[in-house]
């Protein structure tokens, strides 16, 4: 297939990595993912894919992670185990503003907040040695948490690399048609 994109003057731009990287439970299914995220990067080098957007782990009330500092350290381990892999490759690593829910509520998940998605960003860049990481700006998360779209773009910058442009409700992430939600 990489032929036939190539053939037609296409290019790929971005590729999102499959998810979640933790499950309750299981400790060793991070281990796992970081491997599928290790080929994922791989895959994207090959076919020239500059953005491989990885969502982080977010803390949630049922998720089994007791502290906002266990997202933190769960979250370095993830994107840290990266670096190595991502200094030789041309592949940008991009995180994403999310967001868990809690008996249907949306609450801030990993990189929720912008202070907190460009404090990551600009760590794992450092840690790098090079422009490594970025962010996948998810519309309807904004939406969801309630961001002002006018200050979390500033806030990010250039860390933006990618966009998951969709709508919904501002209540739950239906993943509607631009336009069509609130």
């Amino acid at each position: 297939e990489l032929e036939i994109i190539r053939a037609n003057s296409l290019f790929i731009t971005q590729a999102h990595a499959p998810f979640p990287a933790y499950s309750r439970g299981d400790p060793e299914f991070l281990d796992y993912a970081i491997e599928v995220y290790k080929r994922n990067i791989e895959y994207c080098d090959y076919a020239q894919c500059k953005n491989l957007v990885i969502h982080g782990i977010p803390f949630a009330l049922d998720n089994g992670l007791g502290t906002r500092e266990e997202e933190r350290e769960m979250n370095i381990k993830l994107y840290s185990s990266l670096i190595p892999l991502l200094k030789n490759t041309n592949v940008t690593v991009c995180l994403e503003n999310l967001f868990t829910n809690h008996n249907g509520v949306c609450y801030q998940g990993n990189c929720g907040y912008p202070g907190e998605a460009a404090e990551y960003i600009d760590m794992f860049n450092d840690m790098a040695g090079k422009e490594a990481f970025g962010l996948c700006l998810d519309i309807g998360h904004l939406n969801l948490l309630h961001h002002d779209f006018a200050v979390y773009v500033p806030t990010l910058g250039s860390r933006i690399k990618c966009l998951h442009t969709h709508d919904n409700n501002g209540v739950s992430d239906k993943h509607l048609a631009p336009c069509t939600g609130t």
